[in-house]
């Protein structure tokens, strides 16, 4: 995934510094994109590595709470990543037609 990302830096840098500003930037765009898709799949490998810890009904309040809370920090993550990655799909499809038509 870092490499792929690095790669799309690479790409990225070389679009902006290296091409005419008035030329089309279609592979600024599809840089971008593919630094999007290796940025969100590094995140959703982080963030979701360890399972949600277990909530014992016989464990302290705080104990329950903390656990109660790390849980609902995963769901808002997981809505979270989701809506990004429904993003970087629209954006895909957006790079993909505008590469086709040249």
């Amino acid at each position: 995934m870092w490499v792929l990302a690095a790669f799309a830096v690479v790409v990225f840098l070389g679009a902006v510094f290296w091409t005419d500003p008035v030329e089309d930037q279609t592979y600024t765009l599809g840089a971008i994109v593919l630094l999007l898709w290796a940025l969100s799949l590094v995140v959703v490998a982080e963030a979701f590595a360890a399972p949600a810890p277990e909530i014992d009904p016989r464990s302290k309040v705080m104990d329950r709470l903390r656990a109660r809370l790390a849980r609902g920090f995963r769901w808002i993550m997981a809505i979270t990543t989701t809506g990004l990655f429904g993003f970087v799909i629209l954006l895909s499809f957006k790079s993909l037609g505008l590469l086709i038509r040249g």
